[in-house]
């Protein structure tokens, strides 16, 4: 009932309908995707919030799933997250092949975010590479109540979006402060 109201463009009704789907914890990749692609439609086009939250469950589900990849690869881009979307235009290409109907469009996207990225030579845009340093400094009263070899993770998020995190830098606790830089 949910594809058939996404088909008739019934994009409130189609959305409830993956709702209620999710709820009851029957959704697949395909259904994820779908739920992505009809809530964008409602959110003025846009991948980034809830859609972005939707791709991510599709890919779990399935790392190669097409529809998931391409509009992962589209919200990355909405993102001016070029490097990643460069990473998921690639994936895409590979799960596709090179003979797949999309292979020119894929080809073109993939070559626009590389440029948009830095020239597609791997090198983030100068102008546009972010990066955020810190550290991690513990508090006194807490010294003595962490062990070493702990995981430490530093992550870091969109302010625009919800979904899933931009970057994130794993070590062990042992010293203190822990410093760190995440970017490109």
């Amino acid at each position: 009932a949910a594809d058939a109201a996404r088909n008739k463009r019934d994009f409130a009704a189609a959305r409830d309908l993956y709702a209620k789907l999710a709820a009851r914890n029957e959704m697949n990749a395909d259904t994820w995707a779908d739920y992505a692609d009809v809530t964008a439609s409602l959110n003025g086009r846009s991948l980034l919030g809830k859609p972005a939250t939707y791709l991510g469950n599709a890919l779990r589900l399935n790392p190669q799933h097409p529809k998931a990849l391409w509009l992962q690869a589209s919200m990355e881009h909405e993102a001016r997250q070029y490097q990643a979307a460069v990473g998921s235009w690639q994936r895409l290409a590979a799960a596709l092949g090179p003979n797949s109907a999309d292979a020119q469009v894929i080809a073109a996207n993939l070559a626009e975010d590389q440029r948009l990225a830095g020239g597609g030579s791997g090198q983030p845009a100068t102008a546009g590479a972010v990066m955020v340093r810190g550290e991690v400094v513990l508090a006194d009263a807490l010294k003595g109540m962490i062990p070493a070899g702990l995981t430490l993770f530093i992550v870091a998020k969109s302010v625009s979006s919800p979904g899933p995190p931009v970057a994130i830098w794993r070590t062990t606790t042992g010293s203190w402060p822990v410093a760190f830089q995440l970017d490109d």
